[in-house]
């Protein structure tokens, strides 16, 4: 039944969930919708019942239910860079000026505090030690007083593998740092509850695990922080009375909202709320267990084919995203896509990425394609893309 949500499934066998979730469509029913309050409303849209503020805040609410968080903190951003920027203009790079992050993060982390380095910042960027993770312990051997905050993801987009970030927080706490989470490849398909984790600060977006296509991120920040932290990078969305149209003086909001920047792309809103509303009903618990079984037969039938693969040891240390080892990745990629079997490339890897509503089917199928290209690879037969 969920499965018939998703249109495109009926002539590709979709498995790059890591990159854009399948098109739902529901997310094409909101889309739809939101022209049609433009069409009768115009700029009334804004204040009209059902309308644009309210799918502001129905995002807001998608979010925080997601995360075991409450809608107050919870800031939307149009990207993860500018939920960042944001953050990071809060910080006082004279008192603590580390950040720690690692080499298997996705760059925009380490590229947003290592262009701050003439305010004093410094990026500290922790090799991992097996090319899949790194563990806690490599954290706590450098964190020190001078360090701001660690920088870094639960679920590593180079490697699928699922952090310690209990461990982490209370490691960055103890040395009077905040951690801050990158959870783009984790929220929609791992469960969190923040409060329970002691996270900090979190920044994730709906492009993938949560359907709801590009264009919206968001930013959570604990209520004991909002009082705290001051940005110098902000927006009229950000101000305590953003309707009143002062000039000055600047008062940012109490709440995470005074992270907030410009106008937000609304039909971003839209597409996101019905991905997130699907995600929700179909409840992340049942997505976890689902994603686990089919990437586990994924891994199954690929180590027994004889394919390399770089992911963590331990099953339950890893989410849905399966690095298979491979030279000629992008050709691989376009290769597959002949054949309607949709995958990503990452240097020196295919990435496949299963969500839910994938079936045993779509896992026959890669799998048998990818024999097939390697088959043809060791006997050094041209594939048809040639």
């Amino acid at each position: 039944m969920l499965r018939s949500l998703f249109p495109q499934l009926e002539h590709s066998t979709y498995l790059n969930s890591c990159s854009c979730g399948a098109l739902a469509q529901p997310v094409i029913d909101a889309v739809q919708h939101y022209l049609q309050l433009w069409k009768c409303h115009g700029g009334r849209a804004w204040y009209a019942d059902g309308g644009w503020l309210e799918a502001l805040d129905s995002a807001r609410a998608h979010i925080a239910a997601l995360l075991g968080a409450s809608p107050h903190e919870i800031a939307l951003a149009p990207n993860v860079s500018t939920a960042l920027a944001a953050l990071a203009s809060c910080m006082d790079y004279a008192a603590r000026p580390r950040v720690l992050t690692t080499s298997l993060d996705f760059p925009t982390l380490a590229h947003q505090w290592l262009a701050k380095a003439s305010a004093g910042a410094h990026c500290d960027i922790l090799p991992s030690p097996d090319g899949c993770t790194v563990p806690v312990e490599a954290f706590a051997a450098v964190v020190d007083k001078r360090t701001a905050l660690i920088a870094t993801a639960r679920v590593y987009f180079t490697t699928g593998a699922i952090q310690d970030i209990v461990a982490l927080a209370r490691l960055a706490h103890d040395a009077g740092a905040l951690l801050l989470v990158d959870d783009y490849q984790g929220t929609g398909q791992v469960p969190l509850d923040v409060k329970e984790a002691n996270i900090d600060m979190l920044v994730g977006g709906t492009q993938k695990w949560l359907l709801g296509g590009p264009g919206l991120s968001f930013l959570y920040v604990h209520e004991r922080l909002h009082a705290r932290l001051h940005p110098s990078v902000v927006g009229w969305f950000g101000h305590a009375h953003q309707l009143d149209f002062l000039l000055q003086p600047w008062e940012p909001r109490g709440d995470a909202r005074r992270f907030e920047l410009g106008t937000p792309a609304l039909p971003a809103v839209y597409a996101a709320n019905a991905g997130m509303e699907l995600v929700r009903k179909t409840g992340v618990d049942a997505i976890r267990r689902r994603v686990k079984w089919l990437t586990e037969t994924l891994v199954s039938g690929l180590t027994e084919a004889g394919f390399q693969l770089t992911m963590a040891t331990d099953p339950e240390k890893r989410a849905g995203i399966v690095m298979l080892e491979c030279p000629d990745a992008q050709a691989w990629v376009v290769e597959l896509a002949r054949q309607s079997i949709i995958v990503d490339a990452r240097p020196g890897h295919l990435r496949i990425a299963p969500h839910f509503y994938n079936d045993m089917d779509d896992i026959e199928r890669v799998l048998k394609a990818l024999k097939e290209l390697e088959w043809r690879n060791a006997a050094g037969i041209a594939s048809s893309s040639a």
